[in-house]
């Protein structure tokens, strides 16, 4: 074992007494702190058969680590729940890694209590650092909160001399812990019952030695019935348990490079690992399960992880330049959610930082614009990109890079005419639709979009929610993917009675119909007329294309239809080109739209179809 806590492979052996006498060797060489002799089994799992220190190495004095928040505990039992137990699991991780125990596990064991109490250096710094984060936020004196929490600390310590989960942890094992938590609640004072859980799955878990026994315990509760209560409770501790490093580089087993690891990690945290060969059958059982549970407090953890190692500057790939490119795209793609990327505005930023890098020629890295379009070929939908958008708006990107997000975020946004248009290719059902839109509101909330953009959003936002709504109440496949495209252009399909257009809405699509019927209505006085019912083969849209007028009717879809969409774009370009080459068809074609956009709408008079 290093100096900074990791252990580092030496050799491999076939034989256990091989590897033993190698051991001994190493215990002579004085390099390092420790030997270990780690047996692999067959299921992926590993033991341990030897450790030992090495004679005459100082031991390494304990510190605090770094952190940017910590919780307020108001309630006696806040400092038992996840957010406390996450502060001082990360605070104290060089004392709880040697211990191989949780924080939940010192919050009930007296005697390692008693040990941190006696480091006095070590536990001072740490109420120190709470105490500094606190007190802003309460507006008291750091002093005053050192008190609060030294009064906490001795309460909790005490507490532990009455506490006894022997009843509870038998319940536990063998009814599971739904029952344990009724049984817990049933048990003196309502306000304390969390606690008193909690001292279960304490002992639950503090029975394992191992990092990845005390993970087994979890996942063996959480395939017996829970109820919310408690898979919320198996969530913070499995999120503790996995927090360590110690813990993490266990679950993940040997790894070719850093690309690959995160992978891993992505793949749980996504619930996308189900079908991963795992190296360790502990992460395949924490995959099967990540993808079947909603546990956000682990998935957190675990992207949080992964976050941090992408804004480093150590490789993915161990080999060249094109492996590393490989590993990053690899990477992002596991990371691409329902609505941006998981892991929200953090990981956004830290996927731009580590593109500029990865993908920058001649030792430049990429601009934040030429990422930015990267980027936006790589996400498969709209909802992705809206996401991503969002989320880099509320990220120290944002005030070097705002006019190009805010260029590329009002295009996508103004070229978006209805919900359809955001799917993903196999398309969606109209849950995942609602939930995707709640999940860009969300992010929209958390944006710093300037007023007049966010205004626009949000009334889109609004009309996608809308749409989302009124298909939950229809059949899934209402909303459907886009039809592959052909020939360079865009197939769309659309229900029965959606809305392509309406009368005086700038243009920016013109449309050809492949199946199904439309219908363009104009606006009379109060009542709305069908003027043209239009089938296969018909063109409709393209007058607003040419002058850049408000369209003259609405057009609304009559029977299922699939029509191929013309992008402005696509259309001025081939139109200019006509234009440059004939200057006589410009003129006639701009006289010829501007007196059909002249003509009466009376009864009688066929409007122009758009």
């Amino acid at each position: 074992m290093s100096s900074d806590g990791r252990w580092i492979i030496s050799n491999l052996f076939t034989d256990k007494a091989e590897a033993l006498k190698n051991a001994q060797a190493l215990l002579k060489t004085a390099k390092g702190d420790a030997v270990r002799v780690v047996e692999e089994r067959g299921s992926g799992s590993t033991s341990t058969i030897f450790e030992e220190k090495i004679a005459g190495k100082r031991e390494a004095e304990l510190t605090i680590s770094a952190v940017d928040d910590a919780p307020l505990c108001e309630a006696p039992a806040d400092f038992y729940r996840f957010p406390a137990r996450r502060t001082a699991g990360r605070l104290f991780r060089s004392f709880l890694d040697k211990q191989g125990i949780t924080a939940l596990e010192l919050l009930f064991d007296r005697t390692r209590l008693s040990e941190l109490a006696r480091m006095e250096r070590l536990l001072n710094q740490g109420i120190q650092r709470i105490a500094d984060l606190q007190s802003d936020a309460v507006g008291c004196k750091p002093g005053e909160r050192i008190d609060v929490l030294w009064a906490a600390f001795n309460r909790i310590r005490e507490r532990t001399r009455d506490a006894d989960a022997k009843a509870g942890l038998a319940v536990l094992d063998q009814q599971g812990m739904h029952t344990m938590l009724a049984a817990t609640a049933a048990e003196g004072v309502p306000e304390e019952a969390d606690v008193r859980a909690f001292g279960v799955l304490a002992a639950c878990i503090a029975r394992e030695a191992e990092w990845m026994g005390k993970l087994e315990r979890i996942l063996d509760l959480l395939d017996k019935p829970c109820g919310k209560a408690g898979v919320s409770m198996l969530d913070g501790v499995m999120a503790e348990i996995v927090d360590g490093n110690a813990a993490a580089r266990d679950l993940l087993g040997a790894q070719s490079n850093l690309g690959a690891a995160l992978l891993c990690l992505s793949r749980l945290a996504s619930g996308r690992g189900a079908k991963v060969r795992w190296p360790v059958q502990t992460a395949a059982r924490l995959a099967e399960i990540m993808g079947r549970l909603d546990l956000p407090e682990t998935r957190a953890v675990l992207l949080a992880r992964v976050t941090r190692n992408l804004s480093g500057l150590q490789p993915l790939s161990r080999d060249d330049e094109e492996a590393d490119r490989a590993a990053f795209t690899a990477l992002l793609e596991s990371l691409i959610a329902s609505a941006g990327l998981w892991g929200g505005a953090p990981m956004s930023e830290a996927i731009v930082r580590r593109l500029r890098m990865t993908f920058g020629v001649n030792g430049e890295d990429l601009t934040f614009e030429q990422a930015q379009k990267m980027l936006m070929k790589q996400f498969p939908s709209g909802l992705v990109r809206l996401g991503f958008l969002l989320d880099i708006s509320a990220t120290s990107l944002w005030e070097r890079n705002q006019a190009v997000v805010l260029k590329e975020l009002l295009t996508r946004i103004d070229g978006i005419r209805a919900l359809s248009d955001l799917l993903p290719p196999g398309g969606g059902t109209a849950e995942f639709l609602t939930e995707a839109v709640h999940d860009l509101i969300r992010r929209f909330k958390a944006s710093a979009l300037p007023e007049e953009a966010g205004a626009l959003f949000a009334a889109k936002m609004a009309q996608f929610l809308k749409e989302a709504e009124q298909a939950a109440d229809l059949a899934p496949e209402t909303f459907r993917a886009p039809v592959p495209e052909k020939k360079g252009l865009p197939r769309r399909e659309y229900p029965a009675g959606h809305i392509l257009f309406q009368e005086g809405d700038a243009g920016s699509d013109a449309y050809i119909i492949i199946s199904g019927e439309i219908e363009i209505i104009r606006r009379d006085g109060n009542t709305d007329r069908v003027i043209a019912v239009l089938d296969r083969g018909a063109i409709f849209g393209e007058m607003a294309l040419i002058d850049d007028q408000p369209r003259m009717a609405t057009a609304r879809v009559r029977k299922d239809a699939v029509l191929t969409l013309v992008p402005r774009n696509r259309f001025k370009a081939k139109l200019d080109r006509a234009l440059e080459s004939d200057h006589v068809v410009g003129l006639l074609i701009r006289t010829f739209v501007e007196r059909l956009r002249l003509l009466p709408s009376g009864p009688g008079v066929q409007l122009p179809l758009d």
